[in-house]
C-alpha cells in the first residue's frame, strides 16, 4: 500500500517543476509514496522537463486550465496514499521534511492538515500559516495595502494592538515558533492531510479557481474540531510569486473572487458589508496604481463591476 500522494499541479513552471521533483525524490523517504502530477494546458517546456522520470510520475494532462482546487481534486481521486501532500511547483522539498511530517501526523490523530516552515531561497523566512479570511484580510488584499504592511511583527503591533481587534484576524499566529503550533490556516504550498480527513470534511471547493482554497477547506476542517498545525521541524524553499507574476491582472481578479464566494458561502449575512468594505478597497487600489504607475487599473475596474452585478 502507498502511504504518502504527492499532488503537483502544474502550469508553466518549467523553471521550478524539474527541481520540485528533484527534490522529492532526493528526499529518500522511508515511506512509500507516488507523485501526481496534473498539468492545467501548459504551454512551455515543463513536462518535458520532468520525462526522465518515467512512470515514476503519474501524469494528467487537462486539455484546459480547470484552476488549483479542481486539479487537486483530480489527483485525490487518483491517488492511492493514506496521506495526501499538495505541493506547489515552486517549492522544493528539504532533507527529512516528509518522514518528519508523516510521523509527527501519525502521532496526533487530532491533526486535519499539517505544514512546515516556508522558506525564501535565501533561508529567510517567509510566513507559513496565516487567519481565516475576514472583512480586514479582504479589504487589505483588494486595496492592496498588504503589500505596504506585509504581515511581519512590526506591522502586527501597529495594526493589532494600536489599532484594535478589526485587524486582528489579519495577523493571526504571527509568531517565530519552534515548536509545532496550533494555527487557522496552512499555506497551501506544501500542505499534508489524510484522505480520511478529506472524506469527513469534503474535497477542495471548485468555486476557488485561484487563491484561499486551503484557507476555506482548513475553516471546515475546523468546524469538524481538527486542528491545524505548524511544524517548524520540518521545511521548504518557496519561490514565492515568480509563477503568478507572468498573470498578475488575472490573478488579482482570482483572488477577489475567491474572497466573494468565501464570504457568500461561509457568511452570507456579511456580503452586503463585504461589497462596501471591496468597493472602497478596490479604490485605494486605483489610487496606488495611478500613483506607482502600474498599468493593471483594468482588472480594477473588472471587479468593482463584477461586485456592482452580483
Amino acid at each position: 500500500m502507498v502511504t504518502l500522494s504527492i499532488i503537483v499541479v502544474n502550469w508553466n513552471s518549467d523553471v521550478f517543476l524539474n527541481k520540485c521533483i528533484n527534490s522529492i525524490f532526493k528526499n529518500k523517504s522511508r515511506y512509500s509514496f507516488e507523485v501526481i502530477l496534473i498539468d492545467n494546458n501548459s504551454n512551455d517546456t515543463s513536462l518535458y522537463s520532468v520525462k526522465e522520470y518515467g512512470k515514476k510520475i503519474k501524469i494528467i494532462k487537462n486539455k484546459k486550465n480547470f484552476g488549483l482546487s479542481k486539479a487537486n481534486n483530480q489527483g485525490i481521486q487518483r491517488s492511492r496514499g493514506k496521506y495526501l501532500l499538495f505541493l506547489n511547483p515552486d517549492v522544493e522539498i528539504l532533507p527529512h521534511t516528509l518522514d518528519r511530517m508523516i510521523n509527527y501526523f501519525d502521532q496526533n490523530p487530532n491533526i486535519g492538515a499539517l505544514g512546515p516552515t516556508l522558506l525564501n531561497e535565501d533561508g529567510s523566512l517567509q510566513p507559513s500559516y496565516f487567519g481565516f479570511i475576514d472583512l480586514s484580510h479582504a479589504f487589505f488584499e483588494i486595496s492592496s495595502l498588504d503589500r505596504i504592511f506585509p504581515k511581519n511583527r512590526f506591522n502586527k503591533f501597529i495594526l493589532g494592538k494600536i489599532l484594535g481587534n478589526l485587524f486582528k484576524n489579519l495577523f493571526a499566529n504571527y509568531k517565530e515558533y519552534r515548536e509545532p503550533q496550533k494555527v487557522s490556516v496552512i499555506m497551501g504550498s506544501c500542505f499534508l492531510t489524510k484522505k480520511d480527513v478529506l472524506h469527513r470534511v469534503g474535497y477542495f471547493d471548485e468555486h476557488f479557481f485561484l487563491y484561499h482554497e486551503e484557507n476555506e477547506l482548513c475553516y471546515r476542517m475546523k468546524k469538524k474540531d481538527l486542528d491545524c498545525m505548524y511544524f517548524p521541524a520540518a521545511a521548504a524553499i518557496h519561490f514565492n510569486k515568480h509563477i503568478t507574476s507572468k498573470i498578475q491582472e488575472r490573478v488579482f481578479i482570482e483572488r477577489c473572487r475567491s474572497h466573494y464566494y468565501f464570504f457568500r458561502k461561509h457568511y452570507p449575512r456579511k456580503i452586503a458589508l463585504f461589497k462596501i468594505v471591496a468597493v472602497a478597497a478596490l479604490h485605494i487600489n486605483i489610487f496606488l496604481c495611478l500613483i506607482s504607475n502600474r498599468k493593471m487599473i483594468a482588472s480594477r475596474f473588472f471587479v468593482m463591476k463584477e461586485l456592482m452585478k452580483s
